[in-house]
């Protein structure tokens, strides 16, 4: 059997990760079946196999791909904004927005902390969403435009109240008042 060119491989691995996630998103962890992602992605199991070690390998994965994606959905709706502070509010509310779709739901804020563990949840949420947050705290504390001691800390407490709050909303409460209080939340480390 000819070996397969490096672009030809990567693209399997791009089919397999995005099938598994579609499938992960409807359906949840539990029920992701490597044979039938296999199948979906008209590949063997052995090719699964070689671009992942394992089920929790190949969620990994997806986990980081679909963080990925909302940082650079974050970021694009922060460059966008006139100032430092619009960019802290667009950025949120990207998130929020983003958030509430169902395939993220099940992905990341239910099935990601109980299959990889909250420690490594929590080290993913950081390096894909959180440190963005930490970044413009701490320009907006530079530029004296917040009254807030630790950037860092406020991050970590504005990340938790927007993942509750997106978790809330999927539950059936208010996106409106979602967003008012998140403003609400934002507009308390204003000077």
């Amino acid at each position: 059997m000819p070996r397969r060119r490096p672009e030809e491989a990567e693209q399997t691995r791009r089919t397999i990760l995005r099938i598994a996630g579609q499938m992960c998103a409807q359906s949840g962890y539990d029920q992701l079946s490597l044979e039938d992602v296999a199948t979906a992605a008209s590949v063997t199991r052995g090719a699964v196999y070689h671009h992942f070690e394992n089920k929790k390998g190949l969620f990994l994965e997806i986990v980081r791909s679909e963080l990925d994606a909302m940082g650079a959905q974050i970021l694009a709706a922060a460059e966008v904004a006139p100032t430092r502070w619009d960019a802290l509010v667009a950025g949120c509310r990207e998130f929020l927005r983003k958030s509430q779709q169902r395939g993220y739901q099940q992905l990341i804020l239910t099935d990601a902390p109980a299959v990889l563990g909250i420690a490594t949840w929590n080290e993913l949420d950081y390096r894909y969403t959180t440190r963005s947050l930490v970044e413009i705290l701490q320009e907006l504390k530079s530029d004296n435009a917040i009254a807030v001691s630790d950037p860092e800390a406020s991050a970590e407490a504005l990340s938790g109240a927007m993942n509750q709050l997106s978790r809330w909303v999927a539950a059936g409460g208010s996106e409106d008042s979602a967003i008012g209080t998140l403003l609400m939340l934002l507009d308390s480390f204003r000077r």
